[in-house]
């Protein structure tokens, strides 16, 4: 016989694997349930002080969502070792051949000097679309392709 908790504690278990069968609102996507999403995908993750999802994985990045934008957001910093002008350069040659995922430099250097480029994408999603756990996840592992092939192909200089 089981004990009243098991059946609680999967009435619950089933709960969370219905959703992430069913979809996620972009409402219902806190920094928590991304944790539980990537955490069944087998993804080392954590939440930051802001609530949002940390991911490590082949590239360490943040996935969240912001409602009021409708979007579905994931991005990454990269410290340099090149110039301001060498880290533009890179932008502009990633952004002219990589059109799905964002580059641009920061406006001021980090506390060590570097100048940090930034990745990002945002997917929009249109009202009442719900998301599916494995859509999020090949959204975090197609973004993570794409920087490392992009800094490896585009990096002329050297600067990562």
């Amino acid at each position: 016989m089981s004990d009243d908790n098991n059946v609680i504690e999967f009435e619950r278990r089933a709960a969370q694997v219905k959703a992430m069968h069913a979809g996620y609102l972009i409402k219902e996507l806190d920094g928590a349930t991304l944790k539980g999403i990537f955490d069944a995908a087998f993804m080392d993750r954590r939440i930051d002080s802001d609530g949002d999802c940390v991911v490590s994985d082949d590239v360490t990045l943040i996935a969240s969502a912001d409602p009021g934008k409708d979007a579905f957001k994931v991005y990454a910093f990269f410290p340099t070792s090149g110039t301001r002008e060498q880290a533009l350069e890179f932008c502009n040659r990633f952004n002219m051949r990589l059109v799905v995922v964002r580059a641009q430099v920061r406006d001021t250097p980090d506390s060590d000097g570097q100048w940090t480029v930034i990745f990002d994408y945002d997917r929009l999603v249109f009202e009442d679309e719900r998301l599916e756990a494995r859509i999020i996840v090949k959204t975090v592992r197609r973004f993570e392709a794409i920087v490392r092939n992009g800094i490896s192909r585009l990096d002329e200089d050297k600067i990562f």
